[in-house]
């Protein structure tokens, strides 16, 4: 299995020097989020399950769903649209470096895919023969619902941002009425039910770190925070309110607001 990882981890190397050379050709580093996502077929692809009903399988199929999803999302996006407004900031902040810091970025975006991949990992180790248990069996039942509240957030986006085209409101439909990011908090409960999935494996304690890296990275650095400040500066009071009466990232009802 090391000998597996180390052939992975170049090609995955060579998978992002492809992204970060389309980008720098069309200027437009937006691609990043789609071979992020797309990168995780490649390492299903290359470690793909002999026997497809064993754990190994099983997770191969889950992994590959969410890939597969999530990459035509963003493909058709970033197709549609000009260069993401975090982008075109970090290009302004690097000027004449940018070419160079956005391929150490895609860099890191690689060695990342890497380590998130331990929980497929975890599955190809397991011995030839290795059946299904009652946990691979709720780990999966798990990241199907979590996969379909995913889903759902982002259509329930994607329609409410056609139908209010150069509008400046908030999007406060079906799941957005009871988080104000509900996709991102179904992509961290995504890699959670990973862990589960792993947790009869004997490594419970690796298959969560993924986890609690998508956690620290969505809820604290690159998602929630920055969506926050672009609404803010997009649609300044609009969002303030709906940021008093609506959970932050835990779909829960809204709060009812005061009378005046």
């Amino acid at each position: 299995m090391t000998q597996n990882i180390l052939v992975l981890a170049a090609l995955l190397m060579i998978y992002f020097s492809l992204g970060w050379f389309l980008s720098y050709k069309t200027n437009k580093y937006a691609w990043i989020d789609f071979f992020w996502s797309s990168s995780f077929l490649l390492a299903v692809a290359f470690l793909w399950p002999q026997n497809i009903l064993s754990p190994h399988g099983l997770i191969s199929i889950m992994i590959g769903a969410w890939s597969v999803r999530l990459s035509y999302l963003l493909f058709t996006r970033i197709r549609k649209e000009s260069e993401d407004p975090r982008y075109v900031k970090l290009k302004a902040k690097w000027a004449s470096n940018t070419a160079r810091n956005f391929f150490i970025l895609y860099i890191f975006e690689g060695l990342l895919t890497l380590t998130l991949c331990i929980p497929l990992y975890i599955a190809a180790s397991m011995p030839a023969g290795t059946e299904l248990s009652t946990l691979n069996y709720l780990g999966a039942g798990l990241f199907a619902l979590f996969l379909f509240g995913e889903a759902l957030s982002d259509h329930q986006l994607t329609v409410f941002k056609r139908q209010h085209a150069g509008q400046k409101k908030v999007c406060d439909i079906g799941l957005w009425n009871y988080s104000r990011h509900p996709n991102y908090f179904f992509e961290i409960m995504i890699w959670f039910s990973y862990g589960v999935f792993s947790i009869g494996s004997g490594s419970p304690v690796l298959a969560f770190i993924p986890f609690v890296i998508m956690y620290v990275f969505i809820s604290k650095i690159t998602g929630v925070p920055y969506a926050e400040a672009q609404a803010i500066e997009s649609r300044g009071d609009l969002y303030r309110d709906y940021q008093k009466r609506t959970n932050k990232l835990i779909p829960w009802f809204p709060k009812k607001e005061s009378a005046q």
